[in-house]
């Protein structure tokens, strides 16, 4: 699996907000409100253990209540973060990307990993859009680190306050009481719930015996503020995904 050990070099005076669970793969800390993710993914394991990966890495994500910075060692090709060419790990990735709405700092042509005479882009940042204009300078430093891996450094601008992520509103259709919505439409009319005869009330009483019905018939959803996905992220495109991913390690 993805084992290495992580970890978070801060300044004495930088206050912690949070300190998240450790996982196989990532770690994250929260400072003024932002969600810091440290990540290294093995080149050796295979693409299921990956997709498992990323999966748990897409479900801490989506369980922000706020921005987040990921960064780390993917050891994915993209063409989007440097990379000359694309493997199958950096298409899963982007595509996990674009549902989580993240954007890609990496900018520039000066490889992230050397060895020996081979350069490739396998360390990538990402951010929350709404983040992603405040992080300035990013770059790759020429600077000996004792490593294979170069120093990445960037600026991130706090002077305005960051947009808290709002809590949508909805039903566990997955936990629907068929026997209790139809007792509900049995029972109950639009007009219960205002004058049906005025234009003006009809629409309001209409989306007040909807949201009867569905109070009556299916618990609350519940998204502890989970991220909630791009207004073009569906459940079918989700499905199309994994299918894809599916057709992908067959060619392998």
């Amino acid at each position: 699996m993805c084992q290495e050990e992580l970890r978070f070099f801060l300044a004495k005076d930088i206050a912690i907000d949070e300190i998240g669970p450790a996982d196989t793969g990532f770690r994250w800390i929260k400072i003024k409100g932002i969600r810091f993710y440290s990540v290294y993914c093995s080149p050796n394991i295979s693409l299921d253990e990956y997709n498992e990966f990323l999966c748990r890495l897409e479900d801490s994500v989506r369980g922000a209540d706020g921005p987040v910075l990921v960064g780390g060692d993917f050891n994915a090709k993209r063409p989007e973060w440097g990379s000359q060419i694309s493997d199958i790990r950096g298409d899963t990735l982007a595509d996990l990307s674009f549902s989580l709405d993240l954007q890609v700092c990496n900018v520039g042509d000066h490889p992230t990993f050397t060895r020996g005479g081979s350069e490739s882009f396998i360390d990538i940042t990402f951010v929350s859009r709404s983040l992603w204009s405040k992080v300035n300078k990013w770059r790759v430093l020429e600077e000996e680190s004792m490593s294979l891996h170069w120093y990445i450094i960037f600026e991130i601008s706090l002077n305005t306050s960051l947009p808290v992520q709002p809590t949508p509103k909805g039903w566990n259709w997955r936990k629907l009481d068929r026997e209790r919505l139809l007792m509900f439409l049995e029972t109950r009319t639009v007009s219960d719930f205002g004058d049906t005869n005025s234009t003006e009330v009809l629409p309001n009483a209409l989306d007040a015996y909807l949201a009867a019905a569905c109070n009556h018939s299916m618990p609350n959803k519940s998204y502890h503020g989970r991220k909630k996905p791009v207004y073009w992220w569906t459940q079918e495109i989700a499905e199309f995904r994994k299918a894809s991913f599916a057709a992908r390690r067959k060619f392998q």
